[in-house]
């Protein structure tokens, strides 16, 4: 394939000598002005990179220091009162850094009598020996020791937030004889302060690793800390004193060419004691530090009292001549505004010239090469062979996208990869078309399913279960009662399933929605606690509760789908635990803003290798569990989806033969609640003062003769019609207070008949409330029935409580 049609050859040869001699003319004269500014900003820039990098490995070995020091304070805080156990408990930590070259020490030092209301001091600190391995040393637990509670590194934790790390100044170690630096942690029981927690660091430690780090520059690096005073320095001639840091002032005497850090140093220092506003605190550390500096009491208050968000910042001093190698250097100062500590790294300008002018001679050789050949051939490339053919792709995409109708294909060009992308897009659009239409067929074949299988098993359902709950009344032979409670139990567990089932096709196709309100917290497990002793009783199980007492009153979610995943564990724990067996449901707090409920047993249990199957669907143990307890496998799944809808999650603990632990974790106390959202308390119905007459429309003889005896069971009249024609007549020709209207009838249902006596309403002298009473029960049908006119809706089979809930809103 040719890339440039001949005839545009020539012309394409002139247009390319001009261009490329205008263009090296215009480098040539910029590049000096231009480039070589923008190569010194570059290295500039790169060097400065690198300098906030060491900063970044400094604070990352820091950060040891410190997540040792806070896992410290968190085991101190909660210390048992036992001296040795709490010994070995704080030794085996403290060991896990015996590798770290740099942490020469740690320990816990309670606030006087926090330990021990008879022992003033109880200290618990290692240090390590001379072959690196840590050893307690016990001489701030001896009578007539050194008060640590007034040192240095102990008094400003105490009014520091827990959250929060603050670092010494450098000092010598009086038995190791090394300068050092401590960190230290607050620790906070019942929000009370109780003490420190401490790590040392050997500054040593440091120098090596800053010399590391600097080394690339050919440059050196000091560190200073809060106070000014040295934490690394290179030059241990002039820097220390018997192993001891000076500060910058100090240092600046000695070494006259550092005056100008050392300036920059004090206005910092001074600008932060200035900062400082809290006269209370101020007082606080001089009364309590044995021996401090104002300057330095101004600077502690100023770290501790204020909320400093910033993590680094950074300043730049040029032309510094530094006479540890004799040269003239720029100063990167980068400082750490939480610990107020300066890390100043030098870098020789022999280094950065050197660097910029490598930059330049590669720029040069390389630009000038391949600058005007380049951007030719890249436009006349990009264009012809790319940017046209795509755009034109992307218009035609364009154009498909806004039709509706899918299947429309790209054209094919000529034969290159893009035509190959057309095709594939045209064959791919060709399969979704079909995919689609297949899928959408499938789903509606399967809601059609659920729809009439839901209606047509809840229709007898609703007698069976309906007239079981008459005769239970009324019977007084315990015999018969017996085995009315067998009809009863086995209608109730043809209704599980049924419900487990749409309950499971609504979650595969996302039509369940979860609700989010504020309920009672104990009442959704005290309410299922309630419901299941029943069954418990029956086959002499011991089933107890135990609610923590201090669970927030209220939580926001959805009660009803946390009573269903409650009532599944429990149903699953009364299903498989052996008569005579143990249930125990507790509740309590997971953390902060989690509820953990547990449905503990000591039934079969479940083999480990089937424990990560349990909550697939339609799954149970094995085949044998199946035939002997029964059961569709949906219950465990259910739950299980339930609490991923509620943004939770189950777990099960179980080991075969000894019993099994499930238990979900809900975000239920995550957002705040108001008192206008509090739950009201519920209503009790008032059944025995319903009055009215009633019309029934209904095809189904038996579920027609429930009504009516549900209806006289409360004294009220009714009046039957079978179908939605002649209850449009009944409506006409009679006076009824109340109609229950079926949905699925001959002739004429129950929307139509709606519609129709809705017109007819303003012929009348008052509105009669119209009810659906329907066995269509999935996701939706609710709605679809308001939408079309009805007052409320209920749910075959019929709940006599929900009956008195109707009755008692629209007869009352």
């Amino acid at each position: 394939m040719k890339l440039v049609p001949k005839k545009l050859i020539p012309k394409f040869l002139l247009l390319f000598l001009i261009f490329s001699f205008i263009s090296a003319s215009i480098f040539v004269y910029t590049f000096s002005s231009i480039m070589e500014p923008i190569a010194q900003k570059q290295a500039n820039f790169d060097i400065t990179m690198s300098a906030k990098n060491i900063a970044l490995q400094l604070k990352i070995e820091l950060a040891k220091a410190e997540t040792l020091a806070f896992a410290l304070a968190k085991l101190g805080q909660n210390l048992s009162g036992s001296t040795q156990k709490d010994k070995i408990l704080l030794k085996s930590l403290i060991s896990l850094s015996e590798d770290n070259p740099r942490i020469a020490g740690g320990g816990v030092w309670p606030e006087p009598y926090a330990y021990n209301k008879e022992t003033k001091f109880a200290s618990f600190f290692w240090a390590k020996d001379k072959n690196e391995k840590f050893l307690f040393y016990n001489d701030y637990n001896e009578e007539g020791s050194v008060s640590y509670h007034n040192e240095q590194w102990y008094v400003p934790s105490k009014y520091t937030k827990a959250s929060r790390a603050f670092w010494s100044n450098s000092y010598i170690d009086p038995y190791s004889k090394e300068p050092m630096v401590t960190v230290t942690v607050p620790m906070y029981k019942n929000e009370k302060f109780v003490g420190v927690s401490t790590v040392d660091v050997k500054l040593q430690g440091l120098d090596d690793l800053l010399y590391k780090q600097v080394e690339k520059f050919k440059g050196y690096a000091i560190l200073i800390d809060s106070g000014g005073k040295f934490l690394s320095h290179p030059d241990k001639e002039n820097a220390q004193i018997n192993h001891a840091y000076i500060n910058s002032l100090q240092y600046t005497s000695l070494v006259p060419s550092f005056q100008k850090i050392n300036q920059y140093i004090e206005n910092s220092l001074q600008k932060v004691s200035e900062s400082s506003t809290n006269l209370k605190l101020r007082i606080k550390l001089l009364q309590e530090i044995s021996s401090i500096s104002k300057r330095d009491i101004y600077i502690l208050s100023n770290l501790i009292s204020k909320d400093i968000k910033e993590s680094m910042t950074v300043d730049y001093i040029y032309n510094i001549h530094a006479s540890y190698f004799d040269e003239l250097t720029d100063s990167i100062i980068l400082n750490f505004p939480q610990t107020n500590w300066k890390l100043i790294i030098y870098i020789p300008h022999s280094y950065i010239y050197a660097n910029t002018k490598e930059v330049l001679n590669t720029l040069l050789l390389i630009f000038s090469a391949i600058f005007v050949l380049l951007i030719l051939f890249a436009i006349y490339l990009l264009r012809y062979l790319l940017i046209n053919p795509i755009a034109k792709l992307r218009d035609e995409i364009r154009a498909i996208s806004e039709q509706s109708n899918p299947l429309k294909f790209l054209s094919i060009m000529k034969e290159d990869e893009l035509s190959d992308l057309a095709k594939s897009f045209n064959a791919h659009s060709k399969l979704l078309y079909d995919s689609k239409d297949k899928l959408s067929s499938a789903l509606k074949i399967k809601s059609d399913f659920l729809a009439n299988m839901s209606h047509e098993i809840r229709t007898p359902m609703n007698a069976i279960i309906g007239f079981i709950n008459i005769l239970h009344k009324s019977e007084t032979d315990l015999k018969k009662l017996e085995q009315l409670n067998i009809i009863k139990n086995s209608g109730e567990s043809l209704l599980e399933i049924i419900n487990d089932i749409l309950d499971f096709s609504k979650i595969e196709s996302s039509q369940l929605k979860i609700d989010n309100n504020v309920f009672i917290t104990r009442e959704p497990i005290e309410r299922i606690f309630e419901l299941c002793s029943k069954k418990a009783e029956e086959k002499s199980i011991n089933m107890h509760i135990s609610i923590q007492e201090d669970l927030p009153l209220y939580a926001k979610g959805d009660i009803y789908r946390i009573k269903q995943v409650l009532t599944n564990l429990v149903s699953n724990a009364l299903k498989f635990t052996p008569n005579k067996g143990e249930i125990h449901i507790k509740a309590s707090l997971y953390d902060e803003h989690n509820l953990k409920i547990e449905v503990i047993d000591n039934g079969i249990g479940i083999d480990s290798k089937n424990s990560s199957r349990i909550f697939n669907s339609f799954e149970q143990e094995d085949l044998s569990t199946t035939r002997k307890f029964g059961g569709t496998g949906l219950g465990l799944s259910i739950a299980s989806k339930l609490s991923e809808l509620m943004r939770g999650s189950i777990h099960l603990n179980s080991e075969q033969g000894k019993g099994s632990n499930f238990y979900f974790v809900l975000p239920i106390f995550e957002e705040k609640i108001y008192e206008s959202e509090f739950p009201q308390e519920e209503q009790v119905l008032e059944t025995e003062h319903f009055k009215g007459h009633v019309l029934i429309v209904e095809d189904n003889k038996t579920n027609q003769i429930l009504l009516t005896m549900l209806l006289e069971d409360r004294d009220i009249t009714s009046e039957v019609a079978n179908d939605g024609i002649l209850g449009v007549t009944a409506y006409q020709e009679g006076d009824f207070d109340l109609i229950l209207m079926d949905e699925n009838m001959p002739n004429m249902n129950g929307i139509e008949a709606t519609k129709n006596i809705k017109n007819l309403t303003k012929f009348k002298t008052k509105s009669i409330p119209i009810i659906a009473v329907t066995a269509n029960a999935l996701n939706g049908d609710k709605e679809k029935f308001l939408d079309a006119g009805l007052d409320d809706y209920m749910a075959k089979p019929i709940m006599e409580e929900e009956l008195d809930r109707i009755l008692s809103t629209y007869l009352n």
